[in-house]
């Protein structure tokens, strides 16, 4: 149940940005929930991978529940990171093609 409260805290900054930027909304949504679980699934990687190699401890012997919540600033990275780009390939387009732009030094 926590997880579908946080798909929606992190589907909710996309679509207003999307709304914001007149793109797809619900299709921005979603591949911002996507990035998220890509990080998470990139998280668990890592931490797997250090756990074994660095650390000597075998991540069967991680809870699943701890090994979830240690995903979870992996995905919220990515996603994070993911939004920015938007905003800057997104405001950059639009100060691009402004039609009054030329006008602003007048």
């Amino acid at each position: 149940m926590i997880s579908f409260i946080l798909l929606y805290f992190i589907g909710l900054p996309f679509y207003n940005l999307a709304e914001k930027h007149r793109k797809s909304r619900w299709l921005i949504a979603l591949i911002g929930i996507l990035i998220y679980f890509a990080g998470t699934f990139i998280g668990g990687i890592i931490i797997t991978l250090v756990s074994t190699y660095l650390f000597d401890y075998s991540v069967s012997r991680i809870h699943d529940f701890l090994l979830n919540l240690l995903t979870i600033p992996f995905g919220v990275l990515f996603g994070w990171i993911f939004y920015r780009f938007l905003i800057l390939k997104w405001e950059s387009i639009s100060t691009i093609t402004d039609i009054n732009i030329l006008d602003d030094h007048l």
